[in-house]
């Protein structure tokens, strides 16, 4: 295979990109290197020469490599940031853009990766925090398929040439018709499933559609608790943050609205922005919403009247992270056992449904 060919097969199947977990590290190199005095194109040619081995480090290595030259050829660091938005969030290019204006990019890329962690961290924890759970309700699913589908149409085989005509206890009746719905309308069920699947995916696409799904989860017993709280962490220190950086007050909501996914959020933001353009403040339209418990609107308020709001956003975000470990620790704790107990009576009852016919068999054996 010869260069061209791999060159081709390289740009198609390794694109530019650089992944969430990797862009703190990388902020966190490039943050060492320009403050020992480094220059910026001198300091992305060695993010992009320590970026080879596997595809999704080549990947970045095309994007820092790509910053560089255009960097080289009279853009500015946010306007290259720009042309990868695959990589590079529109809060990260806001901060960016930000910090060139008031000259304190080293500080505001600090700023940047520590928020960038903090962000990954709260992912990775929800993230590995399902794992366990999803496995575990995989197997129950899988156990409870094959009982039903292959192990109890066997017995029912069994029962119908030894009861000779003598009705099934009614358990294993429910049981048995189980089974053979199960086994004639698996594939409708199937298939109702994947459509259900695809209506919510399109469904999310719109406006509506995002609104309706994103306030069916605040309203989840206990899931809608731990959505709520994380997105006042994502909204406290992603705020901070902007405002950290020297953004102004409008343009810090207006970066944030775009960068947030939750559309009860993203409304809740746009009500905050309209409140601040008109002369007014951060308290009545979070006071007005149902996201932000009274707590959280009077800090800050507090954080208002002080003109230390950043600092209050920040406390704030590290109080709810600590409620969110918590809180997600909580919830594991609680799935677990009550998974394992319903598959315990889900398992046990299906034995009890097949070993009933087995007591009318073993008395029918002993008075023959």
């Amino acid at each position: 295979m010869n260069s061209k060919m791999l060159e081709k097969l390289d740009a198609r199947f390794c694109p530019p990109l650089i992944r969430p977990q990797m862009l703190c590290v990388y902020t966190r190199q490039f943050v060492a290197m320009l403050d020992a005095g480094m220059s910026i194109t001198v300091a992305l040619e060695i993010l992009a020469d320590q970026c080879s081995g596997t595809w999704q480090t080549r990947a970045a290595g095309k994007v820092w490599r790509s910053i560089k030259e255009n960097i080289e050829a009279g853009a500015t660091f946010s306007e290259c940031l720009e042309q990868h938005p695959r990589s590079f969030s529109r809060i990260y290019i806001g901060m960016v853009r930000a910090a060139e204006a008031c000259g304190k990019l080293v500080t505001v890329l600090d700023q940047l990766a520590t928020f960038l962690e903090k962000s990954q961290r709260i992912r990775s924890r929800l993230t590995s925090s399902m794992i366990y759970p999803s496995a575990v309700l995989s197997v129950a699913i899988a156990v409870i398929v094959i009982l039903v589908v292959f192990i109890v149409p066997r017995f029912v085989a069994i029962f119908s040439d030894l009861l000779e005509g003598q009705p099934l206890p009614a358990l294993t009746a429910f049981v048995v018709d189980t089974s053979r719905n199960m086994g004639q309308y698996s594939f409708l069920a199937l298939i109702l499933l994947i459509v259900a699947v695809i209506a919510v995916r399109w469904a999310q696409r719109s406006e509506g559609g995002r609104l309706f799904v994103d306030q069916v989860l605040l309203h989840v017993p206990l899931l809608g608790r731990l959505v709520r709280k994380v997105l006042i962490v994502r909204f406290a220190s992603t705020l901070a943050t902007l405002l950290d950086s020297g953004l102004p007050a409008l343009q810090a909501l207006e970066t944030l609205h775009r960068a947030t996914s939750n559309e009860v959020m993203r409304r809740t933001i746009l009500k905050v922005r309209d409140s601040v353009s008109e002369g007014g403040g951060f308290t009545e339209p979070l006071e007005n919403s149902d996201l932000f418990p009274v707590i959280v609107v009077r800090w800050i308020k507090v954080g208002e009247k002080t003109a230390a709001l950043p600092e209050m956003l920040n406390r704030l975000a590290t109080q709810y992270e600590k409620e969110v470990d918590q809180m997600i620790d909580a919830l594991i704790a609680l799935i677990e056992p009550a998974m394992i107990v319903c598959l315990a009576v889900v398992v046990g009852t299906i034995v009890l449904a097949l070993f009933m016919p087995l007591i009318t068999i073993i008395e029918k054996i002993g008075t023959a």
